[in-house]
């Protein structure tokens, strides 16, 4: 009867907002080490579990790994680690049995799916969806709150790439390529957020069972999940035009693209809408947390209105949804996980901008700018009508805070300021310097998150390296000045390490040399291009610069052996999936 009442006034204070959602899990959470501890004893854990699985592999491969003996050892596994779990026999039995439930999901996926792709399937949805029925039934006979958090977040991510397992192995690409497989995921996505979002409003007015406690478990692993499964979307529909991290909608050459308006920025737009209505209209506990909202009111229409010119180019839908029941349910550290995935989100698209430098940094001080004044007005409004006059100390204390408001802002324009600065000083460099080529030997080309990149070492005469390894000053940032001749092609020939002062002749002119991983190079050691091309990149042979007489000088390109410009290819346009 004690618990039961204690249970029944942790649900009023939730009903009332008074206390968090987490509250209601307390009964179910003992208390946990710190997480270097947790992380090495999983890491303990891991180990024994490998150890002891490579010892079955020595043993018996085949009836082991192969089908349906990998079937068999999946579910005796899972099984083992459920076992282990409800036993509760410690944190280190916890994190054994979590690593069992992992290599289980591992051997499914490996040995079952591969054999059903094997045997002539159409699709791997049998497998995924048998996935997802496997870590749903652990994570609901599970008695840990964390690894039942964890489950949840690996069924949801199973979930929404359900729509992998639609696509046969010869249409899986083209499906990437036109878009329809990011379309599925993101339907699986709207789905589950909408969900999610469903059983939060409930959870408040729901009974404390043991059924809510394993669903509430359940649905936090599923938000974050969700914020993470947003970005990995983002990154397979840019891989379509040969981009990562950006939407098929995209790349935003030019302002046609943003009034694009199809059926997807509607549903991002309704769900966003949805989500401020909710939290701008929901009545509030008490008084003081109504004149809270009142204040706050501005402030946040504000925010949603940015999010919905944002659902034109971007997928933030999910994670303004997920962060708007997080702030109105009082989970504090999803909003703040939003809040850092919509500013991710944010920058990726200031990143793949098809706009000069000077262009981007006079956007970004614009919106810094109205986005600053924007604030500062709604301050103003809602600081106008005082329910009673500060104490000296109070007024202190807003003075403060405005000296610092007003530094912050300072210091903010000053590095919007000198990033301006910077790229207008390369803007100019590339129009106004004079074109010069040097040769160059590239490596391999090595794949990035951002693209693929060309290793750059350019033929460095022998008496120039026998000067630099003896000059001084090999530190992070050392720089010096070759001499180089210009050809009558604009092909450079390094001659000799440059001395202060130093006269030249009509065909030379100055290049400057820094000290990179270890060898000296010329302005860079590394060339970034879109991915996919680096076959198109291979054939490059010179570096085609733009110098400036004071020895200023601007990688702007790479050129083939006849000093032809190496271009990169231009994203296609995506296709429509039917």
């Amino acid at each position: 009867m004690k618990a039961q009442a204690q249970a029944q006034l942790l649900q009023q204070g939730v009903a009332q907002g008074l206390l968090p959602a987490q509250a209601l899990q307390g009964p179910q959470q003992g208390a946990q080490p710190s997480w270097p501890v947790m992380v090495l004893g999983y890491l303990g854990a891991s180990l024994v579990t490998v150890l002891g699985l490579g010892v079955l592999a020595l043993l018996s491969w085949g009836a082991i790994f192969r089908p349906p003996g990998s079937l068999l050892s999946c579910l005796a596994l899972t099984a083992a680690a459920v076992y282990l779990l409800r036993t509760r026999r410690g944190l280190f039995a916890a994190q054994m049995a979590f690593s069992l439930l992992l290599v289980g999901q591992v051997m499914w996926l490996l040995s079952w799916g591969l054999h059903w792709w094997t045997q002539d399937h159409a699709a791997l949805v049998g497998p995924l969806l048998g996935l997802l029925a496997l870590q749903l039934g652990a994570a609901w006979l599970a008695r840990v709150v964390w690894v039942q958090r964890l489950l949840g977040m690996a069924a949801a991510w199973t979930f929404v790439f359900i729509p992998l397992g639609l696509h046969a192995d010869a249409n899986l690409v083209d499906s990437v390529l036109t878009g329809s497989l990011a379309d599925g995921a993101s339907l699986n996505l709207w789905l589950l957020t909408a969900a999610w979002a469903l059983w939060c409003l409930r959870q408040a007015r729901m009974r404390p069972r043991a059924c809510s406690l394993r669903l509430s478990a359940l649905a936090d692993g599923a938000a974050v999940a969700l914020l993470l499964a947003a970005p990995l979307l983002m990154a397979l529909q840019g891989l379509a035009q040969g981009l990562v991290g950006m939407d098929a909608q995209s790349p935003l050459e030019t302002l046609s693209a943003l009034f694009d308006f199809n059926g997807r920025i509607a549903l991002r737009t309704l769900l966003v809408a949805a989500s401020a209505a909710w939290l701008l209209g929901r009545r509030q506990p008490d008084a003081e947390a109504a004149a809270e909202m009142r204040a706050a009111r501005p402030l946040l229409a504000l925010v949603y209105a940015l999010l919905l010119l944002a659902c034109w180019v971007l997928p933030v839908e999910t994670a303004a949804v997920v962060g708007t029941v997080a702030l109105g349910t009082g989970r504090r550290r999803l909003w703040w996980l939003a809040l850092a995935v919509l500013l991710a989100q944010l920058a990726q698209f200031y990143y793949l901008l098809q706009w000069s430098l000077s262009d981007k940094a006079l956007l970004l001080a614009g919106a810094g700018a109205l986005l600053a004044l924007a604030v500062a007005a709604l301050s103003r409004t809602s600081g106008q009508r005082p329910l009673a006059p500060a104490p000296q100390s109070e007024a202190a204390a807003g003075r403060r805070g405005r000296a610092a408001a007003f530094t912050a802002l300072a210091v903010a324009l000053l590095a919007v300021a000198l990033v301006h600065q910077d790229a207008r000083h390369k803007q100019q460099l590339l129009a106004q310097g004079q074109k010069v080529f040097v040769a160059l030997a590239p490596v391999d080309p090595r794949s990035l998150m951002q693209g693929d990149y060309m290793a750059l070492n350019f033929a460095l005469p022998a008496g120039l390296r026998e000067q630099l390894g003896q000059a001084d000053g090999r530190d992070w940032n050392a720089r010096r000045h070759a001499v180089a001749r210009l050809g009558p092609q604009g092909v450079a020939e390094l001659q000799r390490l440059a001395r202060l002062d130093e006269p030249l002749a009509a065909d030379e002119l100055l290049l400057p040399l820094r000290y990179l991983k270890g060898r000296w190079t010329l302005v860079t050691d590394a060339y970034f291009f879109p991915e996919g091309q680096g076959e198109r990149f291979s054939r490059a042979r010179y570096g085609e610069f733009r110098v400036l007489p004071g020895g200023k000088a601007l990688l702007a390109g790479l050129a083939d052996a006849s000093l032809q410009p190496i271009a990169a290819l231009a994203p296609a346009p995506p296709r429509s999936g039917k």
